[in-house]
């Protein structure tokens, strides 16, 4: 059975999730591609913890916490040792779209917190 690799945090670009698979029976790795709001990419998510996301305003990290036994995703850019963080959804609710407003988002908290320094 595949595993998620340990060696590179899995990560979207525009729409599709890329990540490497290792096969622990057949020793090799392989090199996977999803779209982002798949009925695959909701299965992906609910085993990942965490994925990056190549926004076109910057990168940042989604994670998954666990509040009152449901997953919910937040989006992380750290950026001059302070940390921005903003909710992305539920697992269901995470789309290109919904990632890229993400993306915006962020963007505009930092740069209204360093305009206002």
């Amino acid at each position: 059975m595949a595993e998620q690799s340990k060696r590179a945090t899995p990560m979207v670009k525009g729409d599709i999730l890329l990540y490497e698979s290792s096969s622990m029976a057949e020793q090799r790795t392989v090199s996977v591609r999803l779209k982002v709001g798949s009925a695959q990419w909701l299965q992906w998510l609910r085993g990942a913890d965490r994925f990056y996301v190549a926004g076109t305003l910057g990168k940042f990290t989604a994670r998954r916490e666990i509040r009152r036994n449901q997953a919910y995703w937040y989006a992380c850019r750290k950026l001059g040792g302070k940390l921005y963080k903003k909710y992305i959804g539920k697992s269901e609710d995470i789309t290109p779209d919904v990632l890229r407003d993400v993306d915006l988002a962020l963007s505009a908290m930092i740069k209204d917190d360093t305009a206002s320094v």
